[in-house]
C-alpha cells in the first residue's frame, strides 16, 4: 500500500497529472526517466498514486484532469500540485488574477511550444498595434485581451474558439488568430503564416496557495529536483525568438 504525505487543512497532499495527450506523453517520458510511475488500482479508477520506484519520495495521491480543472483544484485547495502547460496557467491567471498560483518548477524541455499571432500572408502584422480594429480568435481570449490592453490596442472583437482555430480564418470569422504552434505544419496546411510570437510555453509544476507542512515542502523539493534532472534526457528547446508577453 502506498504511503501518502501529511494532509494539509484536512485534504490529502494530491498532485494532478495532465490529461491532455501531448503534454501527458511528454510528461510520462520524463517521469519514467525520473523513476516515477502513475499507478491505479484499476483502469477505470478516478484516483491513483504517483509512485517513486526508487522509494526515496513518498507516494502521492494522483488524479488526471484537464488543465482548467486542475488549476481550479489548486485554487480551492483540493490539490496541492499540478503539472500543466505554462500557456494554460497564463490564461487561467488572466481570468482569475486572485488565484495566487505559483509555478515552482519550469520544465523547459517538456512540451515546448509557442503562442503566435497568425494570419493569411497578405495580412500585414509587424507589431501588436497592427491588430487594432481586427477581428481576432483564440483558445486564449483572456490572455490575448490582457496583451492587447497592456499595449493600448483595441481589436474589433475577440472570439473565444477552442479547437480548429484556423477555421475561423477560412470562413472569414476572424482576421488573425492567437494559436499554439509547435512545428507550424498546421498553419502551413491552412495557408497561414506566423506573424508575431507572443509567448513561449512548456510544462510547469504549479503549487496551491495553501501553506505546506515542512514535510510536504521537502517532498515538493525532492519531486522537483527529480523531474528537473530527468528532463535533461529530453531534446533541448530551440532558441526563443523575441516575445511580447
Amino acid at each position: 500500500m502506498a504511503v501518502t504525505p501529511d494532509a494539509c487543512d484536512g485534504q490529502p497532499f494530491r498532485i494532478i497529472l495532465p490529461e491532455q495527450k501531448r503534454l501527458r506523453r511528454a510528461f510520462d517520458g520524463v517521469a519514467a526517466a525520473a523513476g516515477l510511475d502513475f499507478e491505479k488500482p484499476s483502469p477505470r479508477a478516478s484516483l491513483g498514486y504517483l509512485v517513486d520506484k526508487k522509494r526515496e519520495i513518498e507516494s502521492l495521491v494522483a488524479c488526471e484532469l484537464r488543465a482548467d480543472a486542475a488549476l481550479d483544484w489548486l485554487a480551492d485547495g483540493t490539490a496541492s500540485l499540478a503539472i500543466v502547460g505554462a500557456d494554460m496557467l497564463a490564461e487561467y491567471q488572466a481570468i482569475n488574477p486572485r488565484a495566487s498560483l505559483k509555478p515552482v518548477l519550469t520544465l523547459e524541455r517538456i512540451c515546448c511550444c509557442s503562442l503566435w499571432i497568425a494570419a493569411k500572408p497578405e495580412i500585414n502584422i509587424r507589431n501588436i498595434n497592427d491588430l487594432e480594429g481586427m477581428r481576432l480568435a483564440s483558445a486564449y481570449p483572456a490572455l490575448l485581451q490582457q496583451l492587447l490592453q497592456q499595449n493600448g490596442t483595441q481589436p474589433a472583437s475577440i472570439l473565444p474558439q477552442k479547437g480548429n482555430v484556423e477555421a475561423t480564418l477560412a470562413v472569414n470569422r476572424a482576421d488573425a488568430i492567437l494559436e499554439v504552434v509547435e512545428t507550424g505544419a498546421s498553419l502551413k496546411a491552412n495557408g497561414l503564416e506566423k506573424k508575431l510570437k507572443v509567448f513561449n510555453s512548456c510544462a510547469v509544476l504549479v503549487r496551491s496557495h495553501t501553506p505546506f507542512s515542512a514535510a510536504n515542502e521537502s517532498l515538493t523539493q525532492k519531486l522537483g529536483d527529480r523531474l528537473k534532472g530527468a528532463q535533461e534526457t529530453c531534446q533541448p528547446p530551440q532558441q526563443p525568438d523575441i516575445i511580447l508577453f
